[in-house]
């Protein structure tokens, strides 16, 4: 059989994330970690406020004073009160603008010769503190690239000095920008942030005097123009009606414009009378058409004309009266009564009075509807005869019209620019100042920076957080499971118990009685959990493994098997793990072992099974607990007489392995180690196998397809999460099923110091119990 060669599996990604990575961190997790790691938390939140307390301290102590302007962003004029009065807009672009003028290295300058701050210390002076340093690494800089510069004249260094301490600061939608200057010294801080006011407002002031100045002299060069084109368009306009007779009726207006001519008069007095006639004849054939409509539907006594009518009015009284009556004499009277037909005569006629004024009234608005028309066409007749008679003046007055247009024009311009010429040079009218100081600048009561009392809580805060961060980020480094909770949440595979370390001298070699008692009730919960799922009767295989070396995978098996033979159960324990075997070892054995019963019995009959049975035993022993089947095979017999299987105690029998040169995976797969497997089966009511690492070696892959379950040991807080998970992949893949794990070798002191959860509780409550007992 060939050899199985595939990759460590520990060379494999993760098969699960990290919980302590990408995943969220639940607050016990978090407390659990800082516990645990409280040495290092400790001395972050400790060191880290007590250096930002050092350095702060070293840095001067500043002082800022503020002095409010406030900033018009539209021009007011005193003359306009409403603007002056209710306009309080504010233009984000000038008051950005206004800001960039504060921060202007001209306006500077000019403070700091007003202030003499080129002779200050604080200004032109030698940086002190964290400001020399931070020089010093700047010009290390400049030497690193070479860039020597340009040295800068105290002027310009202190108005440097000065900008880097200026902060100017404005509120969204406000127009106050506040000034504030921050030195070593409280008055300084007044008296700079007041200069820098004053210098501003003294800005705005000159900048308005020279505006007004230059608009001064444009207006005196435009005046005497425009007062000249007014005049030569006004004759130009005199001169062409007084030419062409274009006389006017009326005066000319205010505005400069003639009055209309004479024909031009008749005729808006004709087109005024042309309108009321085509009114009056629109009227008059509508109401013809209304009532030539009601008379087509029989319906003519409705018309409004003839409802106006006084005969027409009493015609109808009469004739409802007689109707009234004609209908009372008809219930009494035959209807070839004489009086019944002389009401009725005289009923038709009263009708045919009604129809006949009815006539007349239509006939009077037809007569009104050809006088209308007739009035409408002698005005028409007229208006175009008057309008030939205009056509003849049109091009007059149009350039006419023209001339007067063009002189207004003039007129106009010429009063506006002598209008604001007036204000500017009377003094009468004044603008308000686009500017004004609102507050000045007091002397704060105490430094505003640094904030030290608040860098300092800052930097305890940011230390908490990275000391958590530092916990969890060793928590993750470390890797391991703490607790039965934490690998069932990750893994998804139960943890039965946690096992307790062993002390020194109970790890020399196996003795039960050096076991204490908490380990003891350990293995018996998992005695327990074993045989309560052997539902068949028959002996039930358990594969005990680990994902990598020295979890205490070995002295797991030799635990295991000594609890569940101490409850009655028939075990045979098999060493498989053929390159680094060690019960032997820890049980102090010596002899054959598993390689020699395979050379032994196996090659004579590799071809035919082994199915004879010698020995018996009762089915069921005294306890109840478990049956012996009365045949068992004869191969388990034999090598026990050879020796090769040996009785460490009551029910506890051993099959070791022996330093030997069999390739495992090939020994292990062949179908003559499955057939003593199920010898054993039937031979044993448990039957435990150690194997090697499944992480190192395919064997417990191999062998994890013929057991009944797996039982992963997983050493406390030291095997990797993802090496776990790798582990239980593998064996899921290889077929194994019921798969548990146990956490070996914990340290109760760190686990009851670190665990806030439920199984902490428990252990500690578990270990306080059976303390007295050990």
């Amino acid at each position: 059989m060939s050899s199985v060669v595939e990759k460590p599996l520990f060379l494999r990604a993760p098969a699960s994330p990290d919980p302590l990575g990408a995943e969220a961190v639940s607050p016990t997790t978090l407390f659990s970690a800082i516990r645990r790691h409280a040495v290092v938390v400790l001395l972050t939140v400790l060191l880290i406020p007590l250096c930002v307390g050092l350095i702060v301290w070293q840095i001067p102590s500043r002082y800022a004073a503020t002095a409010s302007v406030q900033v018009q962003t539209r021009s007011r004029d005193l003359h306009d009160v409403q603007a002056v009065a209710y306009d309080n807009s504010t233009d984000p672009n000038i008051v950005t603008t206004e800001v960039d003028v504060l921060r202007s290295n001209d306006l500077a300058l000019e403070v700091v010769r007003a202030l003499h701050l080129d002779q200050n210390p604080e200004f032109v002076g030698p940086p002190r503190g964290l400001e020399a340093m931070f020089a010093w690494l700047g010009s290390l800089k400049n030497r690193v690239t070479g860039d020597r510069g340009v040295a800068a004249s105290p002027e310009a260094q202190a108005a440097r000095s000065l900008l880097d301490q200026l902060t100017i600061v404005n509120k969204e939608r406000s127009n106050i920008l506040g000034i504030t200057v921050a030195t070593h010294s409280p008055s300084l801080s007044v008296e700079v942030a007041n200069a820098y006011a004053d210098q501003y407002l003294k800005f705005r002031r000159n900048l308005k005097s020279a505006d007004t100045l230059q608009a001064r002299a444009l207006l005196d060069n435009q005046l005497l123009e425009l007062k000249r084109k007014q005049l030569a368009a006004e004759q130009a306009a005199e001169t062409f009606r007084a030419g062409h007779g274009l006389t006017v009726v009326t005066a000319a207006s205010p505005g400069g414009n003639a009055g209309p001519t004479v024909v031009g008069q008749q005729l808006a007095e004709l087109n005024r009378q042309l309108v009321i006639a085509s009114t009056a004849r629109a009227q008059a054939e509508a109401d013809l058409k209304q009532v030539q409509g009601l008379v087509a539907t029989g319906q003519a006594e409705k018309a409004p004309q003839v409802l106006a009518s006084p005969v027409v009015q009493r015609l109808q009284q009469l004739e409802a009266e007689l109707s009234g009556q004609l209908a009372g004499a008809a219930s009494n009277l035959d209807k070839s009564s004489p009086i019944l037909e002389r009401q009725r005569a005289q009923l038709a006629t009263i009708r045919g009075r009604i129809a006949g004024e009815v006539n007349k009234v239509v006939a009077s608005l037809e007569t009104e509807v050809r006088s209308a028309r007739s009035r409408e066409t002698a005005l028409t007749n007229q208006l175009q005869a008057l309008r030939s008679q205009v056509d003849n003046q049109g091009n007059e007055m149009v350039r006419l019209r023209e001339l007067e247009v063009e002189a207004s024009a003039a007129g106009a311009i010429y009063q506006d620019f002598l209008q604001q010429y007036k204000r500017m040079t009377s003094g009468a009218v004044l603008q308000l100042p686009d500017a004004e100081l609102i507050a000045a600048a007091v002397a704060p009561p105490h430094a505003t920076s640094p904030k030290r009392t608040l860098l300092v809580l800052g930097s305890f805060a940011v230390s908490c957080v990275i000391g958590a961060l530092l916990a969890l980020s060793l928590e993750r480094h470390h890797g391991g499971f703490r607790s039965s909770e934490e690998f069932a949440a990750e893994t998804g595979a139960p943890a039965l118990v946690l096992l307790p370390k062993l002390p020194r001298r109970a790890r020399k070699r196996f003795d039960p009685s050096l076991l204490p008692s908490a380990y003891r009730e350990a293995l018996t919960l998992i005695s327990a959990r074993l045989l309560s799922r052997d539902a068949s009767g028959h002996g039930r295989i358990v594969m005990v493994t680990s994902a990598l070396p020295a979890e205490g995978k070995t002295w797991l098996s030799l635990s295991v098997a000594y609890s569940l033979a101490q409850t009655g159960a028939r075990t045979l324990l098999i060493d498989c793990d053929l390159r680094r075997g060690a019960v032997a070892q820890a049980l102090g054995l010596q002899g054959h072992g598993l390689t020699n019963l395979y050379h032994s019995y196996f090659p004579a009959r590799a071809t035919e099974p082994v199915v004879e049975t010698v020995e018996t035993a009762s089915p069921v022993r005294p306890n109840g607990g478990f049956g012996v089947p009365a045949r068992r095979k004869g191969l388990l017999a034999s090598a026990r007489s050879a020796g090769i299987i040996q009785t460490v105690s009551r029910n506890f029998d051993v099959l070791p392995v022996f330093p030997n040169k069999v390739n495992p995976v090939e020994f292990l797969a062949s179908p003559q180690f499955r057939e003593l497997l199920e010898h054993a089966r039937v031979a044993y009511d448990m039957v435990v196998i150690d194997t090697p690492p499944v992480m190192m070696t395919a064997v417990g892959r191999i062998l994890s397809r013929s057991v009944d379950s797996v039982l992963l040991a997983v050493r406390w807080c030291r095997t990797p999460r993802p090496v776990v998970a790798n582990a239980i992949a593998a064996i899921n893949d290889s077929g194994g099923y019921s798969l548990n794990a146990v956490l070996t070798m914990v340290d109760t002191k760190k686990y009851e110091a670190g665990r806030l959860g439920d199984s902490a509780y428990l252990y500690r409550k578990y270990a306080g119990y059976y303390g007295t007992a050990s």
